[in-house]
């Protein structure tokens, strides 16, 4: 099942990742972000009924700057998080991080932008994870936007085992 998995996700194909009973109880369809297209978008919008995020190596997310939400919005009193407000993982945080729009979008929203901006945050990742060279995440792109990074756990499956770290984990 794991090499199904693999395989599919090498190929550029949706893989559905399950979080179990005692934890979420939710079914993700992945794809890698550097095969992503409009019209996997749309498949996700239509199928998938919820939010649309990429999950970032914790390599990556390190190198290009990306701060946990939690982080950010600490510094905005009654809104940040509390301890015990993620009842499905109570030892770690939200994976969230930032969401963001390629600046070459227009709104952001569309299928067409959205793959975009995904495609070019997984540039943005193999860079960074193979020792940078691109410009920085913030030149090309802007925030708020419509795509939610997600920030994997520093030691993946052996920190937090979730979608976004087995997503990353495949």
């Amino acid at each position: 099942m794991i090499n199904d998995a693999i395989n599919a996700l090498r190929d550029g194909k949706f893989v559905l990742i399950y979080d179990f009973d005692n934890r979420e109880r939710e079914t993700d369809l992945s794809i890698r972000s550097d095969a992503v297209t409009s019209q996997d978008i749309l498949r996700m919008r239509k199928d998938g009924g919820g939010l649309i995020c990429t999950a970032i190596h914790p390599k990556a997310a390190k190198t290009l700057g990306l701060p946990f939400a939690t982080d950010v919005f600490s510094r905005c009193g009654e809104l940040g998080e509390k301890e015990g407000d993620v009842p499905y993982d109570r030892k770690n945080h939200s994976s969230f991080s930032l969401w963001v729009n390629h600046r070459e979008t227009f709104t952001g929203i569309t299928d067409h932008d959205r793959a975009l901006t995904i495609t070019k945050i997984a540039e943005h990742v193999q860079s960074a994870m193979n020792g940078g060279g691109l410009p920085p995440f913030g030149k090309e792109f802007r925030t708020p936007g419509h795509s939610a990074l997600l920030r994997a756990a520093d030691t993946l499956l052996d920190q937090r085992q979730g979608q976004t770290e087995l997503s990353i984990a495949l």
